[in-house]
């Protein structure tokens, strides 16, 4: 019987999760679906541990080289079958009902995208924390959307030119020339909290280029305020001692958090420095 959904999942070594986050997928209540698992190159026991899963949903796709997860993505929508894509992460766990509240809005709402909340699974609010989340909508993020999939044949997929950076919002407004994307907070996926590290930490500043480009196409101003990128970034470029803030704030828990106060500084130097040479080149005025 052919699958009435393809749900994508991408890891790159995701060891201590990747178990959780597929047996959360195969446990959901709605089960005509099939699961492609694409490994992006793991170094650790990550393809081992997807691979010792035994169920005839599941079906795995290893990158011999680290790909990303642009040609991840696209490696398991050429392979797809079903009718939805439903994309998320291997350090990610839907909710046994993600499925069917995904299809139930498809269906009421007729649109060609179904954009779900996304918690964190625990927090302490310590600053060297990742915090991915979406809890009101417009965020677009692959931990947890899912889209017809003859759109997504109709778009090519997704733009190998965003791989370093929101690739996932850029996709989302070109399906929205088609249709509507909705948001459904009964939708969830919980993802896993994770520390930075300090290089991770540093390079996220890159990501400021996609909303340059997003905005120059797609007038897309999520994180923009009167042509200013993510303000609060500049205010601590120009005024260092509100690197300090998270000290009163109660973020600071460790020796590691403190660390992590001067590099925020350094941090927002780099994304400034960052915007003002991209902005430049693509003649964008935009701060």
């Amino acid at each position: 019987m052919k699958p009435k959904i393809t749900i994508i999942t991408i890891a790159h070594n995701e060891e201590q999760y990747i178990d959780k986050s597929i047996q959360s997928i195969l446990n959901q209540n709605f089960k005509n679906f099939e699961l492609i698992v694409v490994d992006d190159h793991s170094t650790d026991k990550t393809f081992d541990k997807i691979v010792s899963i035994n169920d005839k949903r599941l079906i795995v796709i290893r990158n011999e080289a680290q790909l990303g997860p642009v040609e991840s993505r696209n490696r398991g929508i050429k392979q797809s079958k079903g009718e939805y894509i439903f994309f998320t992460d291997g350090d990610c766990y839907p909710h046994p009902d993600w499925l069917s509240e995904g299809l139930k809005a498809f269906r009421k709402f007729k649109c060609v995208g179904v954009e779900g909340k996304i918690i964190m699974n625990a927090e302490t609010g310590a600053i060297s924390e990742k915090i991915v989340r979406n809890i009101t909508g417009g965020e677009y993020m692959t931990g947890n959307v899912a889209y017809r999939k003859d759109i997504l044949d109709r778009i090519g997929g997704f733009n190998e030119e965003f791989a370093d950076y929101y690739e996932d919002r850029e996709i989302a407004l070109r399906v929205l020339s088609y249709g509507k994307i909705i948001f459904n907070k009964d939708m969830i996926v919980e993802h896993q909290l994770k520390k930075w590290n300090i290089s991770g930490f540093m390079l996220n500043a890159r990501k400021v280029k996609g909303i340059i480009l997003l905005y120059k196409r797609y007038r897309w101003s999520h994180y923009i305020w009167l042509r200013i990128i993510k303000p609060r970034e500049l205010w601590l470029a120009f005024f260092p001692p509100f690197m300090l803030v998270p000290i009163f704030q109660g973020r600071v828990r460790s020796f590691f958090d403190l660390l992590f106060l001067p590099l925020f500084y350094i941090r927002s130097i780099y994304m400034r420095l960052i915007i003002w040479k991209t902005a430049f080149k693509e003649r964008v005025f935009l701060v």
